[in-house]
């Protein structure tokens, strides 16, 4: 018989699930997308409105259950009314990870809406119930970090398409095609670090055609960071901007399922090659995301 995994959420220390003591009996809000919300545009001359893009608000989730254990009651009651406290800044935000189907999430909650109840009768024998209600500004579940790194050590000619126009034709581009998977059910933030020597150093999503691009040469020791949760990119700490042809950096999130990264630009020559101590000193982007759900 398969064994199925149960499902347990932990915050501050504690965890809710059916093995106790904290006994999780329902949960709200957890799963799926939150509501969306809508700009209602009226339409010229018309009934209805025009189309406008959905927006997902908060996550707020529930939970409801009970603790049964008349030797540890009043430690177990001061223990959650502790982790459940609100903090003296109003803006932190605690991880909550969730185990369910198999997978382990977690996002950012601020402090909890709490309320433990005692019923005289059942106070006595060990028994009282409660509630958490949390706030997650940012909607999304995440999984595990993920990294992959992609070296271009040979500096061959030609470029992978589809690709959206327009796009810089190099002499010589750094070699080679990645794919990147993101477990997930939605788009997923990724921090790109590219290090030369690299001339015109650029990424391009085939899978998607975005393409992002700098007017700039990375020399050997050059890290350029590009960030789609900022929407900006940085070379060697100092803000920097991509050519005006390019797509958003944000442009460049992970989408849900594979997605082809591929290298622009022109990588180091062979004498260049050469003159470095090892292949893994050459062209190299590394990847770092975690897979987004809702």
């Amino acid at each position: 018989m398969t064994a199925l995994t149960p499902l347990s959420v932990s915050y501050r220390g504690i965890t809710f699930d059916k093995a106790g003591p904290y006994y999780l009996q329902e949960v709200d809000g957890l799963f799926g997308a939150p509501d969306f919300i809508l700009d209602d545009v009226p339409r010229a001359g018309g009934h209805g409105s025009l189309l406008t893009p959905q927006r997902r608000g908060v996550r707020l989730v529930t939970l409801s259950g009970v603790c049964l254990d008349k030797a540890t009651r009043d430690q177990l009651f001061w223990d959650l009314r502790t982790a459940m406290a609100p903090t003296v800044n109003p803006l932190r935000t605690d991880e909550v990870t969730v185990t369910t189907a198999g997978v382990i999430l977690s996002g950012y909650a601020q402090p909890p809406k709490f309320q433990p109840t005692q019923e005289l009768g059942k106070w006595s024998r060990g028994l009282w119930t409660f509630a958490v209600q949390w706030r997650m500004p940012d909607p999304y579940l995440y999984g595990p970090s993920m990294r992959q790194v992609i070296e271009f050590s040979l500096p061959p000619t030609g470029i992978t398409y589809p690709v959206t126009y327009p796009v810089t034709y190099p002499e010589h581009p750094p070699q080679g095609s990645t794919i990147i998977y993101n477990a997930g059910t939605a788009p997923a933030a990724a921090r790109y670090a590219l290090a030369g020597p690299w001339v015109l150093p650029g990424l391009v999503n085939v899978t998607t055609g975005k393409r992002v691009q700098y007017g700039f040469d990375l020399a050997l020791g050059d890290e350029l960071v590009i960030d789609t949760a900022q929407g900006a990119s940085f070379l060697n700490g100092e803000y920097r901007t991509p050519t005006a042809t390019s797509d958003l950096t944000s442009d460049l999130a992970i989408l849900p399922g594979n997605c082809t990264l591929q290298a622009l630009g022109q990588g180091p020559s062979w004498d260049d090659l050469f003159s470095l101590d090892s292949p893994s000193d050459g062209v190299a982007v590394s990847v770092a995301f975690r897979p987004a759900y809702w």
